[in-house]
């Protein structure tokens, strides 16, 4: 029985070390989003910042209007908001990696993690004995199944010996120095009416355990199925999502030289700065996304960590 329960216990620590793991997975990669988002938002403080010169430097030279200025201010002002948006962020992230690494101070991202490609399952189920939570509930179904199946040892029958030396000094005349008892105990259960029952409840007991391991294995199988699903969704995603943000940079390029060409106003570049920002933020998200759909494969597939 001791045996059983080690098993169990193991199997119990392997899955709560996995979960730290993919708790500290997590964090890390919320890490690398928020300071991927900073960035984003630090680029578009830059282009704000110049394009607030620009119309200060033509509004001084005569050249400008008032209004293109206030729209260049504000749109600057707003970009260094965001950007103490970007930082609170951060560090929130940050924190909470250190936390979950058990360390003293916070942590920063050190690039893109290399994420493993998962192995396909194959088609039996041989692939659900890698995961941890199916590992402890088949220990736990194995443990209730002994135990039904040990439950005729309690007609066996139990025998109890007892053994006592004594010494007596100063002997006297009815009792010598040295004795000893022994004595030897046999009870033979001839009826218990508790057995029966006894029986019955561990059979529930196993066949609890049974269904629990049942479900797990569902819910494996249903886990598998979504996370190969959001992978190939989420990387369609992201290839959209580049060549928006691509063409949105593009977009902004242009309507910055016909601005300074004198062709449009600055409204048209401050809307396109927001789209441009946007759209990157959006690409960023994409691709935050698919690191996660990625891990939640290998997780589901018990390939992690």
């Amino acid at each position: 029985m001791s045996e059983r329960l080690e098993g169990i216990v193991r199997k119990s620590a392997e899955e709560t070390r996995r979960q730290v793991a993919l708790t500290a997975a997590q964090a890390y990669l919320a890490v690398l989003a928020a300071e991927r988002n900073r960035e984003i938002a630090r680029r578009n403080r830059d282009t704000a910042r110049a394009l607030a010169d620009y119309s200060r430097a033509r509004l001084d030279a005569g050249q400008g209007s008032r209004l293109n200025h206030v729209r260049s201010s504000q749109e600057l002002a707003s970009a260094e908001g965001l950007i103490q948006v970007a930082e609170l962020a951060v560090e929130q992230a940050q924190e909470a990696l250190g936390v979950a690494t058990f360390s003293e101070t916070p942590l920063g991202a050190s690039g893109d993690p290399e994420i493993e490609a998962a192995v396909p399952p194959s088609d039996s189920d041989a692939w659900l004995i890698r995961r941890p939570d199916v590992r402890v509930f088949t220990a736990r179904l194995r443990a209730a199944d002994r135990v039904v199946r040990d439950t005729w040892k309690s007609w066996l029958p139990e025998g109890t010996a007892f053994f006592t030396p004594q010494y007596v000094t100063p002997a006297g005349f009815f009792a010598p120095a040295r004795t000893w008892q022994a004595f030897f105990q046999l009870q033979i259960p001839l009826f218990d009416g508790t057995i029966g029952a006894t029986r019955r409840v561990r059979i529930a007991d196993r066949e609890t355990a049974k269904a629990r391991l049942d479900a797990v294995r569902l819910e494996a199988r249903s886990e598998v199925r979504l996370a190969q699903e959001s992978v190939a969704r989420n990387l369609q995603i992201v290839a959209a999502s580049r060549d928006s943000a691509a063409d949105a940079l593009e977009a902004l390029r242009i309507t910055e030289i016909a601005y300074k060409a004198g062709a449009t106003t600055n409204i048209e570049v401050v809307q396109a700065q927001q789209t441009a920002r946007n759209a990157e933020l959006a690409a960023a998200l994409a691709e935050d996304r698919l690191r996660q759909a990625r891990v939640d494969l290998l997780v589901a597939l018990g390939q992690f960590p």
